[in-house]
């Protein structure tokens, strides 16, 4: 995790993901990338009653100060920074900076943006997850930045090979950070009404979890698991507050018993109602 990459619009979200990335780039003598994108809304000079060079100005100062801000965290934590200001879409500006750095992750704000744009780091997250070419780090403007690093890491699986990406990811991430890993597999309730079928849902689960375990444990980390029903991402949730995570850590995509999308759409939900970051691989 020698290079992490940081989109900014200014906002509290930012703000949080700006700690996460100095916190991660800071444990791997690494650097962080700060990235502002210069996107000005159709209706952003006609709102504002002022000229569109001066909208495009104000918006290139209001970059410079973001990216001056991440800088100056860096700085403090003795973190090496290289800032980027990009004329054009976010999630477009996002992918180009990081096709050219290639960085083990991207930390990004789940919520924001100003009067000059439309909401950044809302929609553009959903878009950066999707597109899927790197780790993301979605964090939400109430989470806590963990100064110190990591020390619980909540993995949920569903046994597929996205989610076995994850847990690999998560493992490193556990190893740097002397972190534990709890392993989560959630049964969505409503599958199915007939015994037979839950015994065998939850049967999948057991096995998910015991391969997660024993991975976990080859590789010498501190490991508990467990096996749920509800509603996933609410039970992924749940979990991560009664376990107090630091980190919940999901699969981009994943497969669900009788072929239906789990981790899939179950992610996307996560990273919308989480209170802590979120980890998509």
């Amino acid at each position: 995790m020698s290079t992490v990459l940081v989109p900014t619009d200014g906002s509290p979200a930012a703000e949080q993901a700006i700690g996460h990335a100095v916190t991660i780039a800071g444990q791997m003598d690494g650097t962080v990338h700060g990235l502002y994108a210069v996107h000005l809304t159709p209706n952003a000079d006609y709102d504002l009653g002022i000229e569109s060079p001066t909208v495009q100005e104000a918006e290139e100062q209001r970059g410079k100060a973001a990216i001056d801000t991440i800088e100056r965290h860096c700085e403090a934590a003795g973190v090496d920074f290289e800032g980027h200001l990009r004329d054009g879409a976010p999630a477009e500006m996002i992918t180009t900076v990081a096709g050219e750095i290639d960085p083990d992750v991207i930390a990004i704000g789940t919520h924001g943006g100003s009067k000059l744009t439309r909401p950044l780091l809302g929609s553009t997250t959903v878009e950066v997850l999707r597109q899927g070419a790197h780790p993301v780090l979605a964090v939400p403007d109430e989470s806590t930045v963990p100064t110190g690093g990591y020390e619980t890491l909540l993995v949920a699986t569903d046994g597929s090979q996205g989610s076995r990406e994850a847990e690999n990811t998560a493992f490193e991430w556990a190893e740097t950070f002397d972190a534990s890993i709890e392993g989560l597999y959630v049964v969505e309730s409503g599958l199915s009404d007939t015994a037979a079928i839950e015994e065998a849902l939850e049967a999948d689960g057991e096995r998910a979890v015991e391969d997660l375990q024993a991975r976990a444990q080859e590789a010498g980390l501190a490991t508990a698991t467990a096996v749920e029903t509800g509603v996933p991402h609410t039970v992924i949730n749940e979990h991560a507050n009664e376990r107090d995570a630091d980190l919940i850590v999901l699969g981009a995509r994943g497969r669900g018993t009788l072929e239906r999308t789990v981790l899939g759409s179950v992610t996307e939900r996560t990273v919308r109602t989480a209170d802590r970051a979120v980890l998509v691989v």
